[in-house]
């Protein structure tokens, strides 16, 4: 309904009850005024003077006088422990059992109504025998012909003087848990069973509240004051009946009440023991009805376990069929709850390394993590605990989506970073999508792969000009061409300058090329394995080549020797100095020994031979040493 519509028909509810609305105690129990509550049939057209007669002395004398007279009455009223509007509850002594008793009587102005609701109460508390349900010794009717209930005496206090007082006396006496609020939920445990019995009877008690339950000295409890219980009713009804502060809307309405009825008591009552307040409040008997009317849920604050205050929220619903369905129901969720307690516990701890972690992480999330580190830390030991809190109880609510916004935000820490695979190995973890987690990783992942695709291609062109690449094998390259020359140099200068024609150079080139081509064929695959080998090989080809066609054309146009030798340091000179530029800084001093050999040759051209063989023989010995070792 539409809280229109809840106006409108709590207002004509209102006129049809036609009470004062007054500011009287919402936690009083507003009882009928037209006749007895429960119609028991055994109890229906039942007179007082059909009832046995309970001799009382109300004259409280002692006890002894009591055991050593034959005529005293049964019972002798010592005192009296509570009184209400219509009747007292005295404190007796039972002279034929030797103990004490608790005797509810009427006052003698009490209208008849008042006997009938006595007697009403009398059979429906004389049909639940239960532990949780104070025993009826007898039902009588004193001298005077007024109706008396005889209990069980229970020494213990008030459930409403513990759930408002932590320190109240009463506790140190008590064998419950230290923990208070595990004491109130074990108290409201055993309320539970207690309703339970009476609702496989058939009975509903209608005025479950703190101020009706006593918990004795050793832990006994005891669900009391059944005088406006009432069987089902289908009907509806016109009076009001039970206590505004816990009132069921069902009972403000007067509609048919039944056992979820006194499950919405039960969550009333848990309300007023995690909050120290009625679960309708007001100013005015009218808004303490019309907040029950309505019976909108609660906000509760952090500090009452969450399981908790949905549990509230369900038995207090609006409509009877979203609330536990019996009183059994609500106990198992209070068992439920003290089970979960560990998981709780965790997930609240797990909870405080959470804001921990999100503290740690600036809101800009271009921003770097100030101390890494610890965030990993904390954001392990938060992931840690929600898991064992998971692991305690499966279906722990704030667990698990504690454990979802844990992983949301280690994802977040490896997104800021810049690990990729980890933030996408969380994100598969989740159990709903983070699209601005997504984003943020689809983004850093496209930077990632060009950043990757730039350095595979700096890879490369660093392996394309790594010296140290094929290094052995072309300083092997180099020995051989250097022993080759030596062999030539030996064979040229023994056979002395005069006698050196430029046809035997041309061989010599020959000889060395064939040699060079052959070393490269067999080793072609090492030598060629990237771009400075492949360049450093082209110049010595070309070297070898130039000398060889030198030769050639110097033998064809009928060159002198010497000026063979001398093109031939040219040519050298020039191939060492591209290797300078183009190939590696170590081939300049190459360039260099090959320049001053030129000068050389140019200054003493009969001993060009020697000088090109001598620099030649140097130059290979040292670029055989610079390739070796990789220099660049």
């Amino acid at each position: 309904m539409r809280t229109d519509e809840l106006e409108a028909a709590f207002t004509l509810r209102w006129e049809e009850l036609s009470i004062a609305d007054t500011v009287a105690a919402h936690d009083a129990t507003i009882r009928p005024t037209t006749g007895p509550t429960l119609a028991a049939a055994r109890m229906r057209g039942v007179a007082t003077d059909q009832l046995p007669r309970i001799s009382i002395d109300r004259q409280q004398a002692p006890a002894a006088d009591v055991r050593t007279s034959r005529d005293a009455a049964d019972l002798l009223l010592v005192s009296t422990l509570g009184e209400g509007g219509m009747g007292r509850v005295h404190l007796a002594r039972q002279r034929s059992l030797d103990r004490e008793v608790a005797v509810k009587t009427l006052k003698p102005d009490a209208p008849d109504r008042a006997r009938a609701a006595l007697l009403a109460e009398a059979a429906v508390t004389g049909s639940l025998e239960h532990p949780g349900i104070i025993p009826v010794h007898a039902l009588g009717v004193d001298d005077a012909g007024r109706p008396l209930l005889v209990m069980k005496r229970v020494e213990g206090t008030e459930w409403r003087a513990l759930a408002h007082d932590p320190d109240h006396p009463a506790w140190a006496d008590l064998p419950l848990s230290e923990q208070r609020l595990d004491a109130h939920i074990e108290i409201l445990t055993q309320i539970c069973n207690a309703l339970h019995f009476a609702h496989s009877r058939g009975i509903v008690h209608r005025d479950v509240k703190p101020e009706n339950v006593m918990v004795g000295r050793f832990g006994e409890v005891y669900l009391v004051d059944w005088g406006i219980a009432t069987r089902t009713e289908p009907a509806r009804g016109d009076e009001l009946v039970g206590s505004p502060g816990y009132i069921a809307p069902e009972m403000v309405s007067g509609g048919p009440v039944d056992a979820r009825t006194d499950v919405y008591l039960l969550g009333a009552t848990l309300h007023e023991v995690l909050t120290g307040e009625l679960r309708h409040g007001g100013s005015t008997l009218q808004q303490v009805l019309f907040r029950a009317f309505r019976s909108e849920p609660y906000s509760y604050p952090e500090s009452v376990p969450q399981e908790l205050a949905d549990l509230c929220n369900r038995a207090t619903s609006r409509d009877p069929d979203a609330r536990p369905e019996s009183a059994h129901a609500f106990r198992q969720a209070l068992v439920d709850y003290r089970h979960h307690r560990t998981s709780v516990a965790l997930a609240a701890g797990a909870a405080e390394r959470l804001r921990e972690l999100r503290r740690a992480l600036p809101a800009d999330p271009t921003e770097p993590v100030a101390d890494a580190a610890a965030a990993y830390r904390v954001a392990t030991e938060c992931r840690f605990a929600y898991t064992q809190a998971l692991n305690e109880w499966p279906d722990n609510p704030a667990a698990r989506q504690g454990l979802e916004d844990c992983i949301g935000a280690m994802a977040d820490l490896e997104l800021r970073q810049g690990n990729a695979s980890g933030a996408r190995a969380l994100l598969g973890e989740l159990a709903t999508a983070r699209a601005d987690l997504e984003a943020r990783l689809c983004e850093l992942e496209r930077i990632q792969r060009e950043q990757g695709e730039r350095d595979e291609r700096l890879r490369r062109l660093e392996h394309d000009m790594d010296a140290g690449v094929g290094a052995h094998q072309r300083a092997r390259a180099l020995l051989l061409l250097g022993l080759l020359a030596f062999g030539v140099s030996v064979f040229a200068l023994g056979k002395g300058t005069a006698e050196l024609r430029t046809g035997d150079t041309v061989i010599f080139s020959l000889v060395i090329l064939v040699s060079g081509l052959s070393f490269f064929a067999v080793y072609r695959r090492r030598l060629l394995k990237n771009a400075f080998n492949r360049r450093a090989a082209g110049l010595l080809f070309l070297a070898m080549s130039g000398l060889t066609v030198n030769r050639l054309v110097c033998f064809l146009t009928g060159a002198e020797v010497r000026e063979v030798f001398v093109h031939d340091l040219l040519i050298l000179a020039m191939v060492a100095s591209a290797a300078g530029i183009g190939l590696a800084r170590w081939a300049w001093p190459a360039a260099g020994l090959y320049v001053v050999a030129l000068v050389l040759a140019l200054l003493f051209p009969a001993a060009s031979p020697v000088v090109f063989s001598v620099s030649s023989l140097a130059a290979i010995a040292y670029l055989a040493i610079a390739w070796r070792r990789g220099t660049r």
